[in-house]
């Protein structure tokens, strides 16, 4: 699936998990699936957002295992939304829980 991030997205990720980007989104994916697999009821995507940004800071490919696709992509059918609105749906989903759990701030840009 692709993960494409804009500027805020980025700059969200590295300042609350670290500079790699893509091993951000796939840490944040495989949380996404561990909910699912806990019978976790997730975040819905939202709608109206739009697509992908137009002009991302970042744009990449992330592959998963079998069952955590299957998962994935039965959870995105149940939402109504692509595997890729899914997958980079996942990433803000960990931003706001780790903001929850440690209380940090947003990073002013």
């Amino acid at each position: 699936m692709k993960v494409a991030l804009g500027k805020y997205a980025c700059a969200q990720v590295r300042a609350s998990i670290g500079p790699d980007v893509q091993a951000a989104a796939r840490t944040a994916l495989l949380h996404y699936v561990l909910k699912l697999k806990l019978g976790r009821p997730p975040v819905p995507v939202p709608r109206g957002l739009g697509g992908p940004p137009e002009d991302p800071e970042v744009s990449f490919e992330l592959t998963v295992d079998r069952e955590a696709q299957k998962l994935l992509q039965r959870e995105a059918e149940r939402q109504g939304a692509t595997l890729d609105e899914l997958a980079v749906h996942s990433v803000f989903v960990y931003l706001a829980e780790l903001d929850l759990l440690t209380g940090s701030e947003a990073p002013s840009h």
